[in-house]
């Protein structure tokens, strides 16, 4: 006797295939598929022939890749001429075809993206209607198909009750068995269950309620991620672990209790869980405790509730505020840290939105990377000597910061550290610092002015690239290096008193300083790097000094004011661009050591003129592009 119902689908989606085979069959309806439904030795075309004749239904799992298929079409189309009932299945957002929709025009079609769960339930109604099957026959069989189960282990549940208890006689409950399901709203689990796997139950965005079983040793990775309806869960006393992302964004999780046998707490187990205001610890338990709602071990502490909402205040016992323990807490406005505070872990309070003021007691030796980065309402640090080092990003986007008094303790200044600190007008850094990292204060763009400490002798990357209101630096009497981008588009910087013991300054260092008019660049200099005093658009005048051999591609590109240049004997190559749009440039010497001019270099429409030696490149490069020059006499 043939099957009912013949699945046709396209080979590179078998597993999607597979899975609706599942349900179907889970719901009393016999299938036929290819290949495990033909015989050994047996004619493809035959067998598909014949199970189509005597099949009633034909479901198509319909997809982009399927209207690809070159047998598809000719399995519907057989379908049609033996007057069977064809089913598609859309798995996809895909469009039909001219010739799927000739062939499916009056074809009920089940869509599936997005809606699995409900889909399915569609199908199972469809098919029940065809068939003739009267409401409610053989439910108890179909619960009991229901449930995917192999050796004790729930795969997959396939149904889509509201309210579920989980059959006795199940010992696991497999990896996102339940995932995705959104008409779940409450699951009871035997104490016959002692190993629930990971996403078992990820995404279930319905449900309110779980009875977790007393024989339960672990709570894995985003079992309950994305439960977000979720506002309660005891958590059984034969839980010993529970691992990272356990609750992960489970929203409405208001509270949770450990019990005394929880020996370990993932501090990212309630990720997102932005409606947790208390976590309560069993007063049996020996490695944690809780105090206020907030989660410790020993002398450290983990994690506080992201809708906490009260003034914290840390017990003195305390010398570690853990990483990202405080992220995303957008109710707190003050945190009392005690003097027994030794160590803040990076990220600690990152995001903390609505915090407003730190004291930083003076027995912090590093404040780690990110720690406030994103309180964008901190308006007040206060340091206390001791503190020697402010690590990365550590207070990055805290946009409402004015003014900030640095310790003289403080040794160093991490990459990024204040960056886009948008309303930092003014910052004091004490002599004690010798070293500031790469783009320190980037878009600090209200920051007005800067002294340098004695003990810094490099401008690092980007250090102040894009502070638009800077208008001097002060003290840089022991600075040797400029790195590259150090004054990007500072367009208020007018003057820049370069020491003489400079060496070095990297690309696109002056990027943008449309105010500068005049800059004296020192001995040590050997290459005017990329960029260097591009758009310099009031830069009138610049001596380069003997010792230099490069100009870079532009560096002097669109200093349109720019009306005198000395270019010293020791120059041999111009990149580049290196004097594109130099319109105010009107006679330039070319040094006879020059061997190398790019041949964008210069614009020729800007008319400018060269004074050149004979026999020289300079010459050379002035016939070939037609730049007008004055021969001069080689000293010998």
């Amino acid at each position: 006797m043939g099957c009912q119902v013949f699945i046709s689908y396209t080979s590179s989606e078998k597993q999607n295939a597979d899975q609706v085979k599942e349900v179907i069959e889970a719901n009393g309806y016999s299938c036929w598929m290819a290949p495990e439904s033909i015989p050994g030795g047996s004619s493809y075309a035959d067998e598909i022939e014949a199970a189509i004749r005597d099949c009633k239904v034909m479901v198509v799992v319909l997809s982009e890749k399927a209207q690809d298929s070159i047998w598809i079409p000719k399995e519907i189309s057989r379908a049609l001429d033996n007057r069977k009932i064809v089913v598609p299945f859309h798995i996809d957002q895909s469009d039909l075809r001219d010739s799927f929709r000739f062939y499916l025009t009056d074809a009920q079609r089940i869509e599936a993206y997005n809606r699995l769960m409900e889909a399915y339930a569609q199908l199972i109604e469809v098919l029940d209607r065809i068939f003739g099957r009267p409401k409610g026959i053989s439910h108890e069989k179909k619960n009991q198909d229901l449930y995917v189960v192999e050796q004790g282990k729930l795969i997959r549940y396939l149904g889509h009750e509201t309210e579920i208890t989980v059959p006795s006689g199940i010992s696991v409950i497999g990896k996102k068995a339940f995932a995705g399901n959104k008409e779940l709203h409450s699951i009871m689990i035997p104490d016959t269950v002692t190993r629930i796997e990971e996403e078992a139950f990820y995404r279930c965005e319905n449900l309110e309620s779980v009875v977790l079983p007393q024989t339960l040793l672990t709570i894995q990775g985003n079992v309950f991620g994305y439960c977000s309806s979720l506002t309660s869960i005891d958590i059984p006393q034969s839980v010993q672990t529970v691992h990272d992302l356990a609750f992960n964004c489970c929203a409405c999780l208001e509270e949770l209790f450990i019990p005394s046998g929880v020996s370990h707490f993932s501090r990212s187990a309630l990720n997102g869980c932005s409606s947790l205001k208390r976590i309560t610890v069993e007063s049996a338990n020996t490695k944690y405790y809780s105090d206020r709602g907030i989660l410790y071990e020993d002398n450290k502490l983990l994690f506080c509730p992201e809708g906490y909402c009260d003034e914290v205040v840390i017990p003195e016992r305390v010398e570690t505020i853990g990483d990202f323990s405080f992220s995303h807490c957008d109710s707190i406005t003050k945190i009392v840290l005690p003097d027994t505070i030794t160590n803040i872990q990076e990220a600690a309070f990152w995001q903390c939105t609505g915090l407003a003021e730190i004291d930083l007691p003076g027995s912090i030796i590093r404040i780690a990377r990110s720690t406030f980065e994103g309180c964008k309402e901190l308006k007040t640090v206060r340091f206390r000597d001791g503190v020697g080092e402010i690590g990365k990003e550590c207070f990055k986007n805290c946009s409402s910061i004015t003014e900030l008094i640095l310790p003289d303790s403080l040794l160093k200044i991490g990459e990024n550290a204040f960056e886009k600190c948008l309303n930092l007008q003014r910052i004091q850094i004490p002599d004690s610092v010798f070293y500031i990292g790469k783009y320190a204060f980037f878009e600090c763009k209200k920051l007005k002015e800067i002294r340098l400490p004695d003990g810094m002798k490099k401008i690092e990357q980007g250090t102040f690239s894009w502070c638009s209101n800077l208008t001097e630096i002060r003290n840089m009497s022991n600075v040797t290096q400029i790195g590259g981008s150090a004054f990007f588009e500072c367009s208020k910087l007018s003057e820049i008193p370069l020491p003489k013991h400079i060496h070095s300054i990297g690309s696109s260092a002056f990027f943008g300083c449309v105010l500068l008019k005049s800059i004296a660049l020192p001995d040590g200099i050997k290459c005017i790097e990329k960029g260097t005093f591009e758009r310099c658009e009031r830069l009138e005048e610049i001596s380069v000094p003997a010792g230099v051999t490069e100009i870079q591609a532009w560096a002097f590109d669109r200093c349109r004011s720019l009306k005198e240049i000395h270019l010293p004997e020791t120059l041999k190559t111009i990149g580049s661009q290196a004097f594109k749009e130099c319109f105010s440039l009107r006679t330039l010497v070319i040094p006879a050591n020059v061997v190398s001019i790019e041949e964008d270099a210069f614009d020729q429409e800007s008319g400018i003129s060269f004074f050149v030696y004979p026999d020289s490149y300079g010459l050379s490069y002035a016939q070939a592009h037609s730049i007008p020059y004055e021969m001069g006499k080689r000293d010998v």
